[in-house]
């Protein structure tokens, strides 16, 4: 993820806190990318099948 995608949220004022949860943001990004790319990687898939003469 890049800086200008993170989008800051309240915190307690802590820095460790922020740190937190800019770093569970980035992975929920990460999660949300991956998974896109497994449906299309599955969608890639299937449409070689059924485009495939066997």
């Amino acid at each position: 993820m890049f800086d200008h995608e993170r989008v800051p949220l309240p915190s307690s004022g802590r820095s460790d806190d922020n740190r937190f949860r800019f770093q569970f943001m980035r992975i929920e990004k990460i999660d949300q990318v991956l998974e896109k790319a497994g449906i299309a990687a599955l969608a890639t898939v299937i449409l070689a099948i059924l485009t495939s003469r066997i």
